[in-house]
């Protein structure tokens, strides 16, 4: 027996193939319920030993990111300021963000 995401993620792989299935919307007869994904979720956590799933964790780093300005503030050697601000959207662009 698959978890609920395996059985996602193969449905939306047979729809992409041209199946004709629809994926259901929330509420409606058959589709999964919060309490499903809550359980899902509970599995995961079981299976991989975690306090949190990825996706949490993904979601703590992004509230808890500090401040990118922070990296780009210097001094030079008479301790005056200098602004980095160039470049840093210079390699904001060429990572292509």
């Amino acid at each position: 027996m698959k978890g609920l995401y395996a059985n996602i993620h193969a449905k939306r792989k047979r729809i992409e193939a041209g199946s004709g299935e629809k994926m259901r919307k929330p509420g409606t007869k058959g589709a999964p319920t919060a309490k499903a994904f809550k359980q899902a979720k509970k599995t995961v956590r079981k299976k991989y030993d975690m306090k949190e799933t990825p996706m949490e964790v993904k979601v703590m780093k992004l509230e808890a990111k500090p401040e990118e300005e922070e990296e780009y503030k210097m001094e030079s050697e008479d301790g005056e300021a200098i602004d980095m601000t160039p470049i840093k959207e210079l390699r904001k662009r060429l990572r292509g963000k």
